[in-house]
């Protein structure tokens, strides 16, 4: 109930209870009245309990109270909305409330709480101010309880209904009002129905929808949605109309059964009755006969001539007037006249019509010169208008240039065609190309590129016409490549996805590799000088699960050892301070044309055997020790170069990164005090074992770039996992790369031969 209709019923009650004693205004009409006006009042029990609108006033029992409330009537009149009863007694014309004499308050009570405390004034008893109910909540019925004056509020869901089926049951909470309903859901599982809540049938509606079963395809026929089932095939269009001048086909591509009429399928030989035709639909159709068009020489008839398959032309004089013949001109022509006026046909646009007496009487009429209406102007339709008025019309459309650019073109009568401002395409959107396309108009384009934020891996930012830059749907996921010993992820660096192989992933022995699809033990011997060592004979001696270029201490097919970076190979380094190409098969015998001396170098990789001294002679050549550094022979470099690792000079002296960061120079042959080989990848931070050294410049293959330096597995960050190999050599080791061909070695990533 709405508290402008609480607030009525109040009114109605107060006037009901003041009835006898005061005139109460009508709370609809403004109006009152006394209750000597009303008669008996209405506390008898015949008395009408469903009085409506306004007024006061007593009424007689059993009167009809509509348009009134009775003035006799405690607590209101509408017991529904109240909860008051009407107060007993007699038919005497007044209440306890007002008008009766009295000498205290207790000879006025009505005992009718509700409608207030009656006191005695003056001798006489005032109505109580009636008791007022509202919790403020709409969808209540508030009521005041006679036995104890106290509220009662009631919460009635029918208050809150919207009278909609589709919208669910709506409630009526005590304390927040309308609670709306849970809409209807309709789903009958068939995929082709559209599925609906009807509101004017209280019901779900599923209709059918052809175009949901439509396979594209028109000759087998329009599939059909059954309600219930779902799609089914009907079948294929008859396309033939029992036209038999017409080839029937169905076209596939036009969605519709073609009917081709065949003209020459109806002709029947004869050329002047027409040309027939086959009219689909129809069939043959008889021509209209050959119309021979006439020349508009009155004195000429034209006809078919079926030998000649053409109209012909004949003359006949006597359709001229008398004394006249036909030519192919005509009879004669013109009308007779005698002057000027006989030839006047009224119109002054067409000129002056005049006689021509010059062959004698009577004369012939020859028609005027007619005026001409030119204002200059293109844009105008010029024209003359009788009595010989010249007008000029302006027409828009002849000034329009089709470019809605430089805007809309208008005629102006006085001056011609005048440009419009130009149109703007502007459309407050920040990612879009807003543009102007001659002979088009506005076209904004969504520019993507124009909200891409630098980062790749986060997904591809799009530029929408109406909501400007929307970030991507979901970031960049890198689909797996199905090989269980690989990882794919996204490289910021390389803006791709990039495929990671884990040899840690596969059983030992085997390497992981994305051509072989997985892991595997394949492996090509690699031979030094004729010979294959442990580093080249694809087996795993020092059982760390690590096979030959996969073995850290491996640095070429020329070393027979996989547990240290000593080569192991008979007569390496048998010459203790003498040394030549270190990575060959016989370091120490001089065949390669390298010289180097391990007296010279200050930081004395070999001693206590071989201490500095930069005045060292060394047996095969002349050359002193910064000579030697300086420069080594092209043979040395041909035949030895090739072997050598990135960071190592031809001597075996190798720059290598350090565990916990930083780089030191070592030498690879290094011996311990008991002269045993001491140097190993993993201790190449402790000098007593792996002794440092200096590099010679004149045989050194430094690391650079995207190089893989000695005892590293992958190229620097950055790479995005692909290595830089000299000219000529193919990467290898690296996921995607092939292996090495026969007789090739992986030597810090790249493929060597020798």
């Amino acid at each position: 109930m709405h508290t402008r209709n609480k607030a009525l019923l109040l009114s109605l009650a107060l006037a009901a209870c003041h009835g006898d004693v005061t005139e109460a205004t009508d709370a609809s009409t403004g109006g009152s009245t006394s209750a000597s006006d009303t008669g008996a009042s209405s506390t008898g029990p015949g008395a009408d309990s469903s009085s409506s609108g306004g007024g006061s006033g007593s009424m007689s029992a059993g009167s009809d109270s509509s348009g009134g409330s009775s003035g006799g009537t405690s607590g209101g009149s509408d017991s529904s909305s109240t909860g008051g009863s009407s107060s007993g007694g007699s038919d005497s014309g007044s209440s306890t409330g007002g008008g009766m004499p009295c000498t205290q308050d207790a000879d006025c009570d009505d005992m009718l709480p509700c409608n207030g405390v009656e006191t005695c004034v003056n001798d006489e008893c005032a109505a109580g101010e009636a008791v007022v109910c509202d919790d403020g909540v709409e969808c209540t019925v508030d009521s005041c309880n006679e036995a104890d004056a106290s509220c009662s509020f009631f919460p009635s869901d029918g208050l809150c209904d919207d009278g909609l089926f589709c919208s669910g049951v709506e409630t009526c909470d005590a304390q927040l009002g309308c609670v709306a309903g849970d809409a209807i859901v309709c789903d009958d599982g068939v995929g082709c129905s559209d599925d609906a809540c009807d509101e004017a049938a209280d019901a779900c509606a599923f209709t059918p929808d052809d175009s949901q079963c439509d396979d594209g395809s028109f000759c087998n026929g329009a599939e059909v949605c059954v309600s219930g089932v779902g799609c089914m095939d009907a079948p294929p269009p008859d396309c033939n109309d029992l036209i038999a001048c017409t080839q029937d086909a169905c076209d596939e591509g036009q969605g519709q059964c073609t009917h081709t009429p065949d003209d020459l399928a109806c002709d029947d030989g004869v050329y002047c009755n027409g040309a027939e035709s086959c009219a689909p639909g129809q069939g043959c159709q008889d021509g209209a006969a050959v119309d021979c068009a006439d020349d508009g020489v009155g004195c000429t008839v034209e006809s078919c001539d079926e030998a000649t398959l053409s109209c012909t032309t004949s003359l006949d004089n006597t359709l001229c007037p008398g004394g006249q013949f036909c030519q192919p001109g005509g009879c004669v022509v013109g009308d007779p006249c005698s002057d000027d006026g006989d030839c006047d046909d009224g119109l002054a646009c067409n000129g002056d019509e005049t006689c021509d007496l010059s062959m004698g009487m009577p004369g012939v009429c020859q028609a005027g010169t007619p005026i001409v209406c030119g204002d200059a102007f293109a844009c105008t339709i010029d024209a003359c208008v009788e009595p010989g008025q010249c007008e000029f019309t302006p027409l828009d459309g002849l000034c329009a240039d089709g470019d809605p650019c430089n805007g809309t073109e208008v005629c102006n009568p006085a001056s011609g065609c005048q440009d419009g401002p130009n149109l703007s395409c502007d459309d407050g959107v920040a990612c879009t190309i807003d543009q102007c396309v001659v002979d088009y108009g506005c076209n904004n384009i969504a520019a993507d590129e124009n909200c891409d934020d630098g980062v790749f891996c986060n997904g591809a930012e799009t530029c929408d016409l109406q909501n400007d830059c929307q970030p991507a749907a979901q970031p960049v996921t890198c689909a797996s490549d199905g090989i269980a010993c690989t990882t794919e992820s996204c490289d910021e660096t390389l803006d791709a996805c990039v495929v990671d192989a884990d040899n840690d992933l596969c059983p030992c022995g085997q390497t992981c590799s994305v051509l072989a699809g997985g892991c595997t033990a394949a492996c090509n011997v690699a031979a030094c000088a004729g010979h294959v060592y442990a580093c080249g004979d694809c087996v795993d001696n020092d059982n760390d699960c690590d096979v030959d270029a996969n073995d850290s201490n491996c640095f070429g097919p020329c070393s027979d050892n996989e547990e240290g970076l000593d080569g192991g190979i008979p007569g390496q380094d048998n010459a203790p301070c003498k040394h030549d190409c270190y990575f060959d098969n016989n370091s120490g015998t001089g065949n390669d044309d390298c010289f180097w001396n391990h007296e010279c170098d200050p930081l004395e990789p070999s001693a206590p055997t071989c201490e500095y001294d930069p005045d060292a002679n060394t047996p095969g050549t002349p050359l002193s020790c910064d000579q030697l550094s300086q420069s080594q022979s092209n043979t040395c470099d041909s035949i030895c170069g090739p072997l050598v690792p990135n960071g190592c000079d031809c001597f075996g002296c190798c720059d290598v990164a350090l565990p916990g960061g930083g780089e030191v120079t070592i030498f690879l042959g290094s011996v311990d005090a008991q002269g045993d080989p001491s140097c190993t990848i993993d201790v190449v931070d402790d000098p007593l074992l792996c002794h440092p050294c200096t590099q010679v410049p004149a045989c050194l293959n430094t690391c650079e770039g995207c190089e893989i330096c000695f005892g590293q597995q992958d190229p620097p960050p950055g790479c995005g996992g692909n290595q830089q190999c000299e000219p000529g050599q193919d990467p290898c080791g690296q996921p995607g790369q092939d292996p090495c061909g026969p007789g090739g070695y992986c030597l810090t990533g790249c493929c060597v031969y020798g």
